[in-house]
C-alpha cells in the first residue's frame, strides 16, 4: 500500500508526460496483483486455521500430479539453470482436492528453485508407505540452519542466512502450503543438512480402496 501511494504521489507531483504516467500506471499495476495475492494467501491461512477451508475431494493420482508440476515448471528451472527430476518410488493415489494438492506442491518447487545452485537438480518424488502417501521435494542448495528449522513454517518468516529471500516471495509459501496440507488431514515437514539442501515431505492420506 505504501509502494502504491508513493507512486501516485510521485505521478502527480507535476505535470509528467504520458510514457511516465503510463510507467507509473505499470508499476501500480504490478503492486495490486501483488497485494491481491497477499490477500488470497491469508484468507486461505485463516480459512484453513479454522476449519473454513473447502475442499473437493477425490482421488488423486500423484505421478500425474507431480509431471503436470514438472511440466509446468520447467521453463522458470531452465532459466536458473537447474534440473527438475520426478521420480516415483511406488504408485500412488492420494484422497484430496487436486487443486489444493497442486498448489501445495507448487510452493514447494517454487521454494526449491529459489535455492537450488545453478547445475544442480530439483527432485520430486511419490511413494506410499504403512502410514498413507507421499510426496518429496528435494533440492542441493545451501540449507537450512538448525535454529531455522523450528519457524520455517510460520507466515512472513524469512531465514536472514543461508536461506534469506533475497530472491522474492511474500514468506507465506511455506505456511500455506502446511495449512493446507493439515486441511487435509495429512502432515507437512522439512529436513535438511547445511550445505546439502533441503528436503520437504507432504504426507496424505490415500484413498480409498474401490
Amino acid at each position: 500500500v505504501t509502494n502504491l501511494r508513493g507512486t501516485v504521489e510521485v505521478a502527480l507531483r507535476r505535470p509528467r508526460a504520458p510514457e511516465a504516467y503510463r510507467e507509473a500506471l505499470e508499476t501500480c499495476r504490478s503492486e495490486t496483483e501483488r497485494l491481491s495475492v497477499l490477500v488470497r494467501d491469508l484468507l486461505d491461512l485463516a480459512r484453513g486455521e479454522t476449519g473454513a477451508l473447502a475442499l473437493e475431494r477425490s482421488p488423486v493420482d500423484l505421478s500425474a500430479l507431480l509431471c503436470r508440476a514438472v511440466q509446468a515448471h520447467d521453463a522458470s528451472a531452465r532459466e536458473r539453470g537447474v534440473v527438475l527430476e520426478r521420480r516415483e518410488t511406488s504408485p500412488a493415489t492420494a484422497w484430496g482436492d487436486p487443486t489444493r494438492l497442486r498448489q501445495i506442491v507448487d510452493n514447494l518447487v517454487d521454494n526449491a528453485l529459489r535455492f537450488a545452485p545453478e547445475g544442480s537438480a530439483v527432485t520430486l518424488e511419490t511413494g506410499r508407505d504403512d502410514g498413507g502417501v507421499w510426496v518429496r521435494v528435494g533440492d542441493r542448495g545451501p540449507g537450512i540452519a538448525p535454529e531455522d528449522l523450528p519457524h520455517l513454517f510460520e507466515r512472513f518468516w524469512r531465514a536472514d542466512r543461508s536461506r534469506a529471500r533475497a530472491t522474492g516471495g511474500l514468506g507465506l509459501g511455506l505456511a500455506i502450503a502446511r495449512t493446507l496440507a493439515e486441511a487435509h488431514g495429512g502432515s507437512l515437514e522439512a529436513r535438511s543438512v547445511p550445505g546439502e539442501g533441503a528436503r520437504f515431505t507432504l504426507r496424505l492420506p490415500a484413498a480409498p480402496e474401490s
